[in-house]
């Protein structure tokens, strides 16, 4: 199962440089490259774009994009979304993130827990403490031992699935909610 990791970057070269660090710090399988996209919105500042170029992936094959014109946060989601055509799943991260050393295995385990559960177009890498919508503590609905489910997507650290929801639906990404 081809996995790759893609990093949403535009003006912040101090934390993609962090970020960066703690994917360079992650453990990967030494039997499978790991592909790392960042891609760049347009307009985005010359420190970042020569910091993602310069950047040694020694994990796999390292491809820097920058988009041909300005897209916004929601556009450049969806542009790095569409990353899914590519890969049967990507890691997606902001440049604002770090990682845990295993995040990685964790991402993988997960996928492969979740497989054939065509209802589940994408996984969150974190534990949400805090409902945004609600003011309130986040209510989990236990489903496994260490998994629990939200009513609701997180916007940070996606796993997301390229056979499953938003992107293998008509019209995708072109029309969005």
């Amino acid at each position: 199962m081809s996995v790759a990791i893609v990093v949403n970057a535009y003006n912040r070269p101090a934390a993609l440089a962090r970020l960066l660090a703690s994917l360079q710090q992650a453990a990967y399988p030494a039997d499978v490259p790991v592909p790392l996209i960042i891609s760049i919105d347009r307009g985005g500042s010359a420190d970042v774009r020569t910091l993602a170029h310069n950047f040694a992936w020694p994990h796999g094959p390292l491809e820097v994009i920058v988009q041909e014109q300005h897209l916004g946060l929601v556009q450049h989601f969806f542009a790095c979304g569409d990353l899914t055509q590519r890969y049967d799943a990507i890691v997606y991260l902001e440049d604002d993130l770090t990682v845990s050393p295993v995040f990685f295995a964790y991402a993988t385990q997960s996928l492969s827990f979740y497989q054939h559960e065509e209802r589940v177009a994408g996984l969150s890498l974190f534990g949400l403490w805090f409902n945004g919508y609600t003011s309130s503590p986040s209510c989990h609905w236990p489903m496994a031992p260490m998994h629990f489910s939200c009513k609701f997507p997180t916007p940070w650290v996606w796993l997301l699935r390229a056979h499953i929801g938003l992107a293998s639906q008509p019209g995708f990404p072109h029309q969005r909610c």
